[in-house]
């Protein structure tokens, strides 16, 4: 394939059948039919489409790249940080969902970290997609841009600021997501219908779950909110039901609407919380003349500044081990480099498993010397037995 040429000729976009060219100015979409030997017209927004490779792209208003089609057979799809000396910073509304996937068609996409903002619909539907990576630098995921991705079973938002409207909707083979304190605002139907979803952890700094943010999600076994949340929408982690009844002789259909109470086992909240009263009001946590049940299935923790971690245990699998080791490495070699922290207050504290104020190799040695007492069947002892104190309480030792 021949690098960027002025204008590409048409008869090599095997799958295209229009072009659709947005036009921001008019506030409206213009369909441009194409023929065999025909080159692409621009209208009032002056929008080019180029050829790299197996790239499609276009040339944003400020020089740097927007992606906007791959037609490639890569199993690994890597997108290009650079393009012809100009900066891919964006995958753009519909950006890949040119790919073919087959039984042996695309298991990974890596998005490099020049990449903004991933643009509506960017990797919907891509149904065979087992990984793809959330730069740091990505700070916007649009509407449903990762709609229906039927593979997909984890994924990192690192420091996202804003998600769309149903952006993992459909996508089932989703089993746990937490969501950082930079994205203020969980939207409505994030996760509806991601039937697979057995965890929601939401660190301190969202404020508002819009309504039916986790609707249809019925295999729901753990949900903790932050007190910084003040508002829960309808039917946010709920499940509905369709129903049908005879109306003067007419069928009239309507929804029901249940708790995911059947699965969850835990409902993280903090006191006098938007989330306890959520619990309260949709029958979670009960309460008996006046007061919380004290047998509540579902158990309330009083403080949560973002997540409260055990000691050493800092991927929240429920044991330590050499994850946990390879986790607190990192974070010092990051530090030690200059680099901004990655862990949170309670995760420092909860790493910090020599009590020394400080986390270092140190703290993975001990870490992993706990594991292996664990795994040769000995029962694991810390080398020092003192309280974690943090300023949220503290979390003891085990």
């Amino acid at each position: 394939m021949k690098n960027m040429k002025g204008l590409i000729e048409l008869n090599k976009l095997k799958k295209m059948a229009v072009v659709v060219i947005a036009i921001a100015a008019l506030g409206g979409i213009v369909q441009i039919p194409i023929s065999p030997n025909r080159e692409f017209q621009t209208y009032a927004a002056e929008l080019t489409y180029y050829e790299y490779g197996d790239w499609l792209y276009s040339v944003l208003s400020d020089g740097n790249v927007c992606i906007t089609q791959y037609d490639g057979n890569d199993e690994v799809v890597t997108v290009p940080s650079q393009i012809n000396g100009r900066t891919v910073v964006e995958i753009g509304q519909g950006g890949l969902q040119g790919l073919s996937f087959e039984p042996d068609a695309k298991r990974e996409i890596i998005l490099p970290n020049t990449i903004r903002k991933i643009g509506n619909g960017a990797f919907s539907g891509l149904k065979k997609v087992e990984k793809i990576n959330i730069p740091d630098s990505v700070k916007e995921i649009g509407i449903r841009a990762f709609a229906e991705c039927l593979s997909l079973k984890s994924i990192n938002l690192n420091k996202v600021e804003k998600l769309g409207f149903g952006v993992f909707e459909g996508s089932s083979a989703l089993e746990q997501i937490t969501i950082p304190g930079t994205i203020k605002t969980i939207p409505e139907r994030a996760f509806h219908k991601c039937t697979g979803l057995k965890s929601l952890v939401i660190n301190s700094g969202v404020t508002t779950i819009e309504k039916e943010a986790a609707l249809n999600a019925p295999a729901l076994e753990r949900i903790v909110i932050p007190d910084s949340v003040t508002s829960i929408g309808e039917y946010a982690f709920c499940y509905s039901r369709e129903y049908h009844e005879v109306n003067e002789g007419s069928y009239v259909g309507y929804y029901e609407y249940t708790l995911n109470a059947d699965n969850l086992k835990e409902y993280v909240s903090g006191r006098d919380s938007a989330a306890e009263k959520y619990g309260i009001d949709n029958g979670i946590i009960k309460v008996f003349e006046g007061e919380l049940s004290t047998e509540i299935k579902l158990p309330i923790n009083p403080i949560i500044p973002d997540i409260i971690f055990s000691k050493g245990d800092i991927d929240l699998n429920d044991s330590v081990d050499s994850s946990d080791a390879s986790a607190v490495l990192a974070e010092y070699s990051a530090v030690q480099t200059g680099c901004e922290s990655k862990f949170t207050a309670s995760q420092k504290a909860a790493a910090d498993v020599n009590n020394d104020g400080v986390v270092d190799s140190s703290d993975a040695s001990e870490i992993l010397r706990y594991y292996a007492e664990a795994s040769t069947g000995k029962t694991p002892t810390w080398g020092y037995v003192a309280d974690i104190p943090t300023k949220f309480g503290k979390i003891t030792s085990s």
